[in-house]
């Protein structure tokens, strides 16, 4: 029981850090430092307690505050996905509409 909290303790240090930082790139690399693991153990173990990936999770982080952004500004779709440092703002639109369903326009336009 003891071995089991402190692996979920160290996954949630690097969770936490994502969260704190969500628009920081970290790499695999350094994400398994900061929870004192291997980065394929780490990736093993961050998949299985929190059903995606880091990157995965750190995209839907990205999305969450692009969802805030649309309802609470009248910033442009092209300045939210520079906010969240997304290198070409048609790839924030593709995932935004796969993880929400639609396009960030469109989701502006339901609220």
């Amino acid at each position: 029981q003891g071995t089991k909290q402190e692996l979920h303790q160290r996954l949630n240090r690097a969770r936490d850090c994502l969260y704190a930082q969500p628009l920081d790139a970290y790499s695999l690399e350094e994400l398994a430092q900061i929870a004192c693991l291997s980065k394929y153990h780490f990736l093993r173990m961050f998949r299985a307690a929190y059903g995606c990936t880091p990157h995965q999770f750190q995209l839907q982080l990205r999305v969450e505050k692009a969802r805030a952004l649309l309802a609470q500004t009248r910033l442009s779709v092209q300045a939210i996905a520079e906010v969240l440092r997304f290198d070409e703002p048609a790839s924030f639109s593709r995932l935004f509409r796969k993880r929400v369903g639609v396009y960030p326009s469109q989701y502006r336009n339901l609220l």
